[in-house]
């Protein structure tokens, strides 16, 4: 039996569509969720350190590091893509191409189950 990450070339054009998309959809998540906090952060900087302030109050700090002012700076390069060179550049672009790919192997599918070769809804 093959995983279901994994394409089945040898079937139709609907179940490769399927496939495609779930997986996408599957192994990219972690990474489109990093990918969004920090867009977050970086959008929003004074919002985001007051969640930080409310889960995390300053005064409860034993050493006076917090683990969300340890963990801003590396959201913060997270999203410049500036410091890494190329090859970050060619990874956030293809990144960002999923979002799209997810979304029209789902518009071809139809959001049914007959997509998948099952009976449709």
């Amino acid at each position: 039996m093959v995983p279901r990450s994994l394409l089945q070339a040898r079937s139709g054009w609907k179940r490769i569509n399927f496939d495609l998309h779930s997986a996408l959809g599957f192994w990219s998540l972690a990474v489109l969720l990093v990918w969004a906090v920090s867009a977050i952060y970086f959008g929003f900087p004074e919002a985001f350190l007051a969640v930080i302030d409310y889960f995390e109050p300053p005064e409860l700090a034993g050493n006076g590091r917090r683990q969300g002012d340890v963990s801003s700076p590396g959201l913060r390069a997270c999203i410049s893509a500036a410091t890494g060179g190329l090859r970050v550049r060619i990874t956030y672009v293809i990144i960002g191409l999923i979002p799209p790919a997810i979304f029209i192997t789902g518009a071809i599918c139809g959001g049914t189950a007959s997509c998948a070769g099952g009976r449709p809804r």
